[in-house]
């Protein structure tokens, strides 16, 4: 079915938001932009909204702009480049402040103006990609066929460059996944290969002719299957060195750090700023990684603690403290049920979870009752019912602002601050 829809607003996840008349159900459409008049065809009939797909722009929104990429709508790895990058980040911190205080029930929320990226393009120092040997790019939205690409406009020159030496070097068909990080010390990169069974190859001799890759490691791994698999060979330098917070940091290919380089340094300042640590406090930092936000934040209080359920993580972290000349204190715990979170009295605890946050964490940080929480997160639906969850346990929000990690796409980064009243 074909409707007419002007489009109004925009949802969290990128789609375009309208309605086909007056009062009508609400239709939610892709690659879309408000102030766009659009022909769509409904593709999914729910209760109280249609999904549906662009046909034709009667009217484009004077927010629009050229896409650079000649695969954008096909590749799921973008959903914004068809809007002029200043109308991104406003919508983006309209989104997240709907989005808490909706669905935390915050009535008044103290929203800072949103951190735009210094880089709308060339931002991103790391990248997942798919193989099946011929093609090789990201997944289509909703579906595991791979978009063919030979560059990416996000991906920092670098990674781009070292993508289009992997395509030439006759890599095996068992490759299925391929990971790209940038080391901004040697300004070279690391690659991780995951291939489905083990095979005799001469992983050298093919990969000489990527000049630009200084290390790289190859795991047993199942295409889809959770984790990082089992390594089976490793050659070269595979650690990646950035700054963040005044402090030097490494970290692998195959442990979690951010990939917008530039705006985690401006994360750092703005957590280590709202923490306004004064030196006597004792900090606790859940999901801390590789201490992205432990070390900076350790050169600053009195006592150090890091809590992290990846155990390769944690090992860069305890390095990354000693490089710093900072005392910490890590361990390999889940933060939902650690032991050692049970021995502390923090007088403030940092979180950045995963996507899906973390209730019993959160539940469990409440009865600490710390004097203040930073939580940081990537998804504010989860943010928001977590923060929910700490508003009714006595605290509340005093900070609130986006950092826009991610531009051309519709994820969110969020920090928000908490007090004890």
């Amino acid at each position: 079915m074909s409707l007419t829809v002007e489009i109004t607003s925009l949802a969290y996840g990128g789609a375009g938001v309208g309605r086909a008349e007056k009062g009508g159900k609400v239709v939610f459409v892709p690659f879309t932009a408000p102030g766009d008049v659009c022909v769509v065809d409904v593709t999914e009939e729910k209760k109280n909204y249609s999904n549906a797909a662009l046909v034709e722009l009667k009217e484009p929104s004077a927010l629009r702009v050229s896409p650079r990429c000649p695969v954008f709508t096909r590749c799921g790895g973008c959903q914004w480049q068809h809007m002029d990058y200043p109308y991104q980040v406003e919508w983006k911190n309209r989104i997240f402040a709907d989005v808490v205080k909706r669905m935390a029930g915050v009535e008044h929320l103290p929203l800072e103006p949103p951190l735009p990226s210094p880089e709308p393009f060339s931002w991103r120092s790391r990248v997942r990609l798919h193989t099946d040997g011929k093609r090789w790019g990201f997944f289509e939205a909703r579906s595991h066929r791979i978009v063919d690409i030979d560059e990416c406009p996000l991906l920092e020159p670098q990674i781009n460059e070292t993508l289009g030496s992997l395509k030439r070097c006759g890599l095996p068909d068992v490759v299925h996944t391929v990971e790209i990080a940038l080391d901004k010390r040697s300004r070279k990169t690391v690659v991780s290969f995951h291939v489905k069974e083990r095979v005799g190859f001469d992983w050298s001799r093919s990969l000489a002719g990527a000049p630009w890759i200084k290390g790289y490691e190859v795991f047993l791994k199942e295409p889809f299957k959770r984790g990082r698999g089992r390594i089976v060979m490793r050659e070269g330098d595979t650690t990646i060195w950035y700054e963040a917070g005044g402090a030097t940091l490494l970290a692998g290919v195959d442990v979690f750090s951010q990939v917008n380089l530039r705006q985690n340094s401006r994360l750092v300042e703005e957590v280590l700023e709202v923490v306004a640590l004064t030196g006597g406090e004792e900090v606790v930092d859940l999901f801390c990684g590789v201490g992205n936000l432990t070390v900076p934040i350790a050169s600053r209080a009195r006592s150090t603690v890091g809590i992290d359920s990846d155990r390769t993580a944690v090992r860069y972290a305890r390095e990354n403290a000693r490089l710093n000349g900072v005392s910490v204190e890590f361990v390999a715990e889940r933060a939902g049920s650690s032991k050692t979170l049970e021995k502390l009295t923090p007088c403030v605890v940092v979180l950045d979870p995963p996507r899906g946050g973390s209730p019993e964490a959160v539940k469990r940080i409440a009865r600490l009752k710390p004097e203040r929480i930073v939580y940081v997160s990537c998804n504010p639906p989860t943010l928001a019912r977590d923060v929910s969850l700490l508003c009714t346990s006595g605290y509340s929000p005093v900070y609130a602002r986006v950092v826009d990690m991610f531009p051309q796409t519709f994820h969110i980064e969020g920090i928000i601050g908490l007090k004890a009243v």
